[in-house]
């Protein structure tokens, strides 16, 4: 009972916290276990998001006025240039962060609050042979085989080197590069521990990686292979997908192969199969 307590009184003391200083309390508490890029989104979140009730108190929230604030974010228009309006994903991972924080350091208020609903979206992918054929010879053809081909995602490609990536004819999973803020973080692992995996080398890929000067595969930012990859879409009169959607196309490929699940999603780094249908 005494140990009870003294929590209670403990946590009572974070009520004097506005939601912004309890945000930035979260990170400190948190910042050995959180990746940089997560420390980065939470940050843009504490900068732009749930403004009407950020610098509030925790003790002065209330349900109803979370619940007005959901409301509120999600009439929201972002965007710089073209505006449009918010989508229910955004609007759910950020109340995600304010709960995470409110439960740790203000557990008596209830956050249950009814958020916007997920979209259903439809995804329509090009055939993959326009994606091989469009990128035939082009200086980002291999980084479009390895995700299309291997599964790898931006941040995976980025990190592969001849050094530590290549092990006889397989390459493994060691380091993703990933971009947060103005710079690059290169981190030992990828953001669950199923994404550190090793895929053998088609031998076309290997001729492309043998031909590669200097150590770093794929020696470019993810902004110029994002752009490249886009303005050679648009040249090819293909619909336009991220650089991300040919993950999809790998995880299509693979259903339309009929390979096993557990295997499909040993190679496309996927925690549950739920991720991966």
């Amino acid at each position: 009972a005494a140990a009870q307590f003294a929590i209670s009184k403990h946590k009572s003391n974070y009520g004097n916290l506005t939601l912004r200083k309890a945000i930035q309390k979260y990170i400190e508490d948190s910042d050995a276990i959180l990746s940089p890029s997560t420390i980065h989104v939470y940050n843009i979140m504490q900068k732009n998001s749930f403004k009407t009730i950020m610098d509030l108190k925790l003790k002065t929230l209330t349900t109803e006025k979370l619940e007005e604030a959901v409301n509120n974010e999600a009439k929201l228009l972002i965007g710089k240039k073209n505006k449009r309006k918010i989508s229910p994903k955004t609007v759910r991972n950020r109340y995600g962060l304010i709960t995470a924080v409110i439960n740790r350091y203000y557990p008596k208020l209830d956050c249950s609050v009814k958020l916007p609903q997920p979209e259903n979206k439809i995804t329509k992918l090009p055939e993959p042979e326009r994606i091989l054929k469009a990128f035939k010879g082009d200086r980002l053809e291999l980084a479009v085989l390895l995700a299309m081909w291997l599964s790898f995602s931006m941040s995976e490609i980025r990190g592969l080197t001849k050094s530590k990536s290549l092990d006889g004819n397989y390459l493994v999973i060691r380091e993703v590069k990933i971009h947060v803020g103005n710079d690059d973080v290169t981190k030992p692992q990828g953001k669950v521990e199923t994404r550190n995996r090793m895929h053998h080398i088609p031998p076309y890929i290997k001729q492309l990686i043998d031909n590669v000067d200097g150590d770093v595969i794929v020696p470019y930012s993810s902004e110029a292979i994002y752009r490249h990859f886009t303005r050679v879409l648009k040249q090819e009169g293909i619909p336009h997908i991220p650089f991300h959607g040919l993950r999809h196309l790998n995880a299509s490929i693979m259903a339309l192969l009929k390979i096993p699940d557990k295997y499909a999603m040993e190679r496309g780094g996927w925690k549950s199969d739920k991720v991966m249908k």
